[in-house]
């Protein structure tokens, strides 16, 4: 099996402390992942058919927050030529000018900002320690270069659907769509401790669902231990090391062939920190763009 999702945490860092996120109550140490293990995770990929994987590099952390990025990205374009795409996910609150123009000129081919609202007061009130209008200003720079420089990025708006929020729904679509984009709605999950989930309160006295994320992603995190949860933000169910194991090794070993049988099964009451999770004991879902 080969993943359909790769997700590389090149820094578990974040400048924000978003109100539905569980960052703050991760116990992992809080570090820029070394080059050697980098280079480890993606010498582990070579002369694997990637050409139907898309590959982010981002977790838990905000991208940005690692200095080398983009440089990141682009050893990843160089090294694995043939992955569908290369991508982050940021909040770009620390996007400047410097660095959209490192990004540009990176390899990235998609981008997504998280950006929840039309105006400060919601935004303010979701991504704490974020500002708006830094943000709207930050965005709309990067998407001027883009088209002036004709990258062919792809660029996703993505908002999280509340009860304030969805009023701008259609505000928030007139607002960007000139600007080429694709938009992802998405409605307020729990992300098993972060709260404020819109979905209905989970019954953990029986699984009711198999989770699809050890059959489709793999999770590097930032000390080079993996896991396969894109919710595991502590990564309590490890599958392996990328310092020691490739991602064949990984994504098709005992420890992740386990975890499979058991959601299959559903039962999963044992296993942390699935058996807490609104995903497969609930309705929550990650929707699609």
């Amino acid at each position: 099996m080969i993943p359909e999702v790769i997700y590389i945490e090149t820094t578990n860092f974040c400048n924000a402390n978003c109100i539905m996120c569980p960052h703050d109550r991760m116990k992992r140490k809080k570090i820029v992942m070394e080059d050697s293990v980098f280079h480890k995770i993606i010498s582990g990929m070579a002369g694997i058919d990637l050409s139907n994987t898309q590959l982010f590099l981002h977790k838990e952390g905000e991208p940005l927050c690692d200095n080398n990025i983009a440089e990141r990205i682009n050893y990843v374009c160089k090294k694995l030529p043939k992955v569908k795409e290369v991508g982050i996910n940021t909040n770009a609150m620390l996007l400047t000018e410097t660095i959209t123009e490192k990004l540009l000129n990176s390899g990235l081919n998609l981008i997504f900002f998280s950006v929840d609202g039309t105006s400060k007061e919601t935004y303010d009130a979701i991504r704490i320690n974020c500002h708006y209008d830094t943000v709207e200003k930050n965005i709309k720079y990067f998407l001027k270069e883009r088209k002036r420089q004709k990258k062919n990025i792809r660029v996703v708006m993505q908002m999280l659907l509340t009860d304030d929020t969805k009023k701008q729904k259609e505000k928030y679509i007139e607002k960007w769509e000139k600007y080429n984009v694709e938009f992802y709605f998405k409605e307020m999950h729990c992300y098993l401790d972060g709260g404020n989930s819109t979905f209905v309160e989970p019954d953990f006295s029986k699984q009711i669902r198999c989770c699809t994320d050890p059959f489709r992603i793999i999770v590097y995190y930032a000390d080079g231990s993996v896991g396969a949860c894109c919710w595991d933000y502590n990564n309590e169910f490890v599958i392996g090391d990328a310092r020691e194991l490739s991602l064949n090794e990984l994504f098709n070993g005992e420890r992740i062939a386990y975890l499979r049988k058991k959601q299959q099964e559903l039962e999963c009451r044992d296993i942390k920190p699935c058996n807490r999770c609104g995903r497969v004991y609930g309705y929550d879902k990650i929707s699609e763009y």
